[in-house]
């Protein structure tokens, strides 16, 4: 029976021809919270359920925007202070006084801007902030190695909201008076051009992971700007679902847009792949402003100035978790307040080809997957590459947390390659590889693996049901003499009957339609077996009722 099952099988090849591991969480940050009505930051715990108060620390007057910086052994925590004209720098470390060490909070310095700084965003790589000043019309910007401030930038009128795009080259700024987006260069600190024009009275704003869209909110006329980063361009919608909208936030994957409604103490949801708002709002605190998702976008944050109440959004269910959490008097958390430390290291899940896989395609594309939401400016031809001088394209998919190799030719027959991606790979929340990761592979010594049916069909060389075709080819036919000859003989007629599939795309989805059971039996023979078995059984069955 198992021989027969095998034959059976093995004429699969004439028709046809990998895997991953699930991502594993982020680890839950510290929120940072600055309480405008009590001159405060609490710093919460994210991790617990429902977050817990780890520390209340005093900073300037009237704190209001706030921005977080990653380091391998610290982080630092950045929030401007409205009333006293300075930004309050929060150090966050590890105690080695302790025993074990246990996590240490404290106020380190103060950088004085100019009047009535508001929002605040540093870039990816931790060496620059930019802060707005209110009442100046200006933007300082800080150098965060000297804690100094190196450039005073004229912008709009009342700037407040304000983003750096994840390369670190521009600086979006939201001019609330002037119903205007200036542009920063960041490498000359110049004024790009001619303001943006946005709705009226812009108030928050947040760039996607990608760097290709940044997100306005117009308080002033209930809607929804959308700038297009190549162009510098925007298009302005209104909507229902907006009550006077304030904080904007993305979700790590670029995907959804979270939006704090001021006036109806809602949060909002804008699909940017669709570019439509989700049917439902949810309720959450009262006069929310502040709003960040986690690392791993399971939950958002957000938080309500007139109650003080942090809320916990669960976004596979819509929900809000509660209880919600009482912080200071008027909080406002403006801008990124979540920061992980220590906790978040990304690593590489799955990658295709797989490690020490043999006969990979010539033409195939080379992925890596990794367990968090990167940063897509560092994964780049520097960061990412394969040996043997390959030259190629890199690009990152935040959906799906995969970066892509694609090589510019094709590589060569019977060849051992080796991948690299460096630890200059960093999540969104800055945090890198612990270090370099590596991988080998063996290109095949024909150009489709010897699957050229399969690929065609499956439309990769590694794509999961070729793999387990090449897989039963490998270890159950090339083995025997007579799989050998079955081989060679599908290897020499079967490449012109791969071109007229790879010719003609509509045949793809009814033969995957129809090859489906041979797939499935190829993985589980014992399935085939068993049909045979009761096959024969059903047949001495009919044959004993005729006699």
């Amino acid at each position: 029976m198992a021989g027969a099952g095998k034959l059976i099988l093995g004429l699969a090849i004439f028709i046809l021809c990998g895997t991953g591991t699930l991502p594993t969480a982020n680890a839950a940050p510290f929120a940072y919270i600055p309480n405008a009505g009590s001159n405060t930051v609490t710093v919460l715990d994210t991790g617990t359920s429902p977050p817990s108060v780890k520390t209340t620390l005093s900073v300037g007057t009237n704190p209001r925007g706030v921005a977080t910086v990653v380091k391998t052994a610290e982080n630092f925590t950045y929030v401007t202070n409205f009333g006293s004209d300075d930004v309050s720098v929060i150090r966050t470390y590890s105690n080695p006084a302790t025993s074990p060490p246990t996590l240490a909070f404290e106020k380190v310095r103060e950088i004085r801007v100019g009047r009535n700084p508001y929002g605040i965003a540093v870039d990816r790589a931790g060496t620059f902030a930019y802060v707005t000043n209110y009442e100046d019309n200006t933007v300082s910007k800080i150098d965060l190695g000297a804690n100094v401030v190196t450039a005073t930038i004229p912008v709009g009128s009342r700037p407040i909201g304000i983003v750096v795009t994840p390369d670190g080259s521009k600086v979006y700024v939201v001019n609330n008076s002037s119903a205007t987006v200036s542009v920063i260069n960041a490498a000359d600190n110049s004024v790009r051009g001619a303001a943006i024009p946005v709705g009226s009275n812009p108030f928050g704003i947040a760039v996607n992971p990608a760097g290709t869209a940044v997100y306005v909110t117009n308080s002033g006329e209930n809607s929804l700007s959308l700038i297009d980063t190549a162009s510098d361009s925007a298009t302005t919608r209104a909507d229902f679902h907006l009550g006077t909208p304030m904080g904007v936030a993305v979700s790590p994957s670029g995907t959804l847009v979270y939006i704090t409604n001021f006036g109806t103490n809602t949060l909002a949801r804008f699909d940017a792949v669709a570019k439509a708002f989700n049917s439902a709002n949810i309720a959450v605190g009262v006069n929310p402003i502040g709003v960040a998702p986690s690392g791993d976008g399971a939950y958002t944050y957000v938080v309500g100035s007139l109650d003080g109440a942090f809320s916990v959004i669960d976004n596979a269910l819509n929900t809000e978790k509660l209880p919600r959490v009482q912080v200071g008097v008027t909080p406002y958390a403006l801008g990124s307040f979540l920061a992980a430390f220590g906790t978040t290291v990304p690593t590489v899940t799955a990658t295709r080809p797989a490690a020490g896989a043999v006969d990979v395609s010539l033409g195939g594309d080379i992925q890596a997957t990794f367990s968090d939401f990167m940063d897509a400016a560092t994964i780049t031809t520097a960061t990412f590459f394969v040996s043997g001088g390959v030259t190629g394209a890199v690009t990152y998919d935040s959906v799906t947390k995969t970066a892509q190799f694609k090589p510019a030719a094709t590589l060569a027959k019977n060849t051992t390659y080796t991948v690299t991606l460096t630890n200059g790979i960093r999540n969104t929340l800055g945090v890198a590889l612990a270090a370099n990761h590596t991988w080998s592979f063996t290109t095949s010594e024909t150009s489709g693996g010897s699957c050229f049916i399969a690929t065609a069909v499956y439309g990769s060389p590694d794509d999961a049901p070729v793999r387990i075709l090449r897989r039963f080819r490998d270890e159950q036919l090339l083995p025997t003499g007579w799989g050998r000859a079955l081989v060679a003989g599908y290897a020499a007629y079967s490449p012109p009957v791969a071109a007229f599939i790879r010719e003609h795309d509509t045949l793809r989805a009814p033969l995957r339609w129809l090859l489906a059971p041979v797939v499935h039996f190829v993985q589980h023979p014992w399935h085939l077996a068993l049909l045979l078995g009761l096959g024969l059984v059903a047949l001495a069955g009919r044959i004993r009722v005729r006699r």
